[in-house]
């Protein structure tokens, strides 16, 4: 398909569930693959997502609740700002045993993308070769309150600035637990993760990493 707005697009909907779904080689021009604005929790589950070509391949924006279980994203192109999943205003996100491998950006963030969402929580998340021609080569994160990490890999990301696996900004509290990273380049600062733009609240802890 060749459109403006995604092949799978919802506005004010209280419950999405995205199930069992096999979505590949679409391409379009300033939208997502998948393309969420206003709902209460969307369940994106045990897809895959692979050789799409758009503004981000999962474009979800002011939502309560966004769970990503299982789901594969694998070479994907990401032309303008976003990833393979960009969130912007949720409240609340959890991904969970989800891959994101061979995917590109045009700019942030290959393989998550976020902006003013409260919470974030990854568990058991694969990165693996992606790459960013901005910051952060698998992750981009902007005004969090809180960012955690637990048991996942991150090997061969590259960004041509700053942060090869992962880039934080502004983010209040950051945790990084029992995650593997190797091979990660930066073509500036912070090979693996680059933190920046906070103040003396921010806080980062990092266990058996």
């Amino acid at each position: 398909t060749k459109q403006a707005i995604g092949s799978i697009y919802f506005s004010s909907v209280n419950e999405i569930i995205l199930l069992n779904c096999n979505i590949s080689e679409t391409s379009g021009l300033t939208r997502g693959v998948v393309y969420i604005e206003g709902f209460g929790t969307f369940y994106n589950m045990y897809n895959s997502f692979q050789k799409n070509k758009y503004s981000g391949v999962m474009q979800i924006k002011q939502g309560a609740r966004y769970f990503d279980h299982r789901n594969r994203y694998l070479e994907n192109l990401v032309l303008l700002e976003g990833a393979c999943v960009s969130l912007t205003g949720v409240k609340f996100s959890h991904i969970i045993g989800s891959s994101i491998r061979f995917s590109i950006s045009e700019s942030d963030g290959a393989a998550l993308w976020t902006d003013e969402v409260n919470s974030i929580v990854l568990d058991n998340v694969t990165c693996e070769d992606n790459s960013a021609k901005g910051m952060g080569g698998s992750i981009f994160v902007s005004k969090a309150e809180s960012f955690a990490i637990n048991h996942c890999a991150f090997f061969k990301n590259r960004a041509s600035m700053n942060g090869g696996g992962i880039m934080l900004k502004k983010v209040i509290v950051t945790n990084i637990i029992s995650s593997v990273f190797r091979n990660q380049v930066s073509n500036q600062s912070g090979g693996a993760v680059y933190l920046t733009g906070t103040d003396s609240k921010c806080q980062i802890y990092v266990y058996n990493s």
